[in-house]
């Protein structure tokens, strides 16, 4: 079989192990899944990760739950060289593990140790993706060579090369996460800070105190709320937000009548006044709920509505043509890598 790249994704799901990779102290030794082919049907594709921490639970998932379970009582020591996992899955759901799996294809995991006191390319990675910097983690299969690189020649790990006989590459491309801009402090602020960062978003917050301008940084916000309820700071934050050119996402909380007076003129498409989907809410956990969905709605390009009122696959070909998993090497969409 040729060797070939596969590319990996950035994916919200992962939100929460790469914040931990990026937090690992020198000390901490840990374990890493790399979801890094898959055949047919599947939850997830290349490039979904699981993380063990000693003494935590896990964080990540590389399938709906149907690899979960045997992945958790897989053990080994964080210095173990890597290995690969080949699943099979195309059986009837009774012939895996006596689960109901939902999964009906080839799937291929990566499982590598992270040991304490040494460098590890997904952990440079995981720190570049936090500070805003692109970063590419490459893995030769089944050697396990590994390195990652980022801009400005940023690069850890082994000395990048090229498969050899019998290897291929599993190439595992991610963008930082979306920046949100959140102009307010006050209770309703909160919730919608830590959702946002639970869903995989970089947070910049800032309240009256701070003042808008104080929202400013090296990058313009993928997205930005304001709510301070306080009308001359709200107004003077959607100046500072529009002056630095306009995010792909501007809400404003409260009535349109007041958005009406806070920016008069013709609107900017982005802006989304009141802000939030009509869910009916009312709790400012649920506020947060209605302004991180349609947050989300507005940068993936998706309207909104429920998911029944959709005809066609919930995520169609051109989606899986962004993640990689198309065309490759005339193999069809990402076929097993391994045993």
């Amino acid at each position: 079989m040729p060797a070939r790249a596969l590319a990996g994704y950035d994916s919200r799901m992962d939100s929460a192990v790469l914040e931990r990779l990026a937090d690992l102290d020198p000390g901490e030794g840990a374990r890493l899944a790399v979801l890094v082919a898959v055949d047919g049907s599947a939850y997830r594709g290349p490039g979904g990760l699981r993380l063990w921490v000693d003494g935590e639970p896990p964080l990540g998932m590389i399938s709906g739950g149907c690899l979960e379970a045997d992945l958790d009582a897989r053990t080994w020591p964080a210095d173990a060289r890597g290995r690969l996992v080949h699943y099979d899955l195309r059986g009837g759901p009774e012939d895996v593990w006596g689960l109901a799996s939902g999964c009906h294809g080839q799937i291929d995991v990566w499982l590598q140790g992270l040991p304490p006191g040494r460098p590890s390319p997904y952990r440079s990675a995981a720190r570049w993706l936090r500070d805003g910097v692109p970063a590419t983690v490459t893995t030769v299969l089944p050697a396990g060579d590994q390195w990652a690189e980022g801009p400005q020649g940023r690069r850890a790990g082994a000395e990048p090369r090229a498969a050899g006989p019998g290897e291929r590459l599993f190439v595992d491309r991610r963008e930082p996460a979306p920046l949100l801009a959140i102009f307010g402090r006050g209770a309703d602020a909160a919730p919608l800070a830590q959702l946002a960062r639970r869903v995989g978003f970089r947070v910049r917050q800032a309240g009256r105190t701070e003042g808008p301008e104080s929202l400013a940084g090296p990058e313009v916000p993928d997205a930005a709320v304001v709510m301070s309820h306080h009308f001359e700071s709200d107004r003077d934050a959607l100046a500072a937000l529009l002056r630095r050119g306009p995010p792909r996402y501007l809400g404003v909380l409260g009535p349109r009548e007041r958005t009406v007076r806070l920016l008069p003129g013709p609107w900017p498409a982005c802006l989304h006044a009141p802000v939030g989907l009509d869910i009916g809410a009312e709790e400012p956990e649920e506020v947060a709920v209605a302004v991180v969905a349609e947050i989300l709605a507005a940068l993936r390009g998706h309207g909104g509505a429920a998911l029944g009122a959709r005809s066609g696959p919930i995520h169609p070909a051109r989606e899986r043509e962004r993640l990689g998993l198309a065309g490759l090497d005339g193999a069809g969409p990402g076929g097993p890598l391994g045993t």
